[in-house]
């Protein structure tokens, strides 16, 4: 409750509940969202990620150093299975 309070407070709320609005009536999701949506699947519903891990033999980061945290999160979920430890 008080973290809603706080962003009511910002004067970035009312554009960012606009950008939220419009994405929603187009259906559509942000980067961030394209990120965190299947990170939030995976570690909710374990079968999904045991299924893409399944699915594949194995799983190539091109640029890794370039990745930021919630991009090395999905990748260590993803290739957990494969015998990668850590992506750092």
């Amino acid at each position: 409750m008080a973290d809603d309070e706080v962003r009511r407070d910002d004067p970035a709320w009312p554009l960012a509940q606009a950008y939220e609005e419009r994405l929603r009536r187009h259906g559509a999701i942000d980067f961030v969202a394209m990120l965190s949506l299947p990170l939030r699947l995976f570690r909710e519903h374990p079968e999904a990620l045991r299924t893409l891990q399944l699915g594949y033999q194995g799983v190539l980061a091109d640029e890794a150093q370039d990745l930021d945290p919630t991009q090395c999160a999905l990748l260590e979920l993803l290739s957990e299975s494969h015998g990668v430890e850590s992506v750092s």
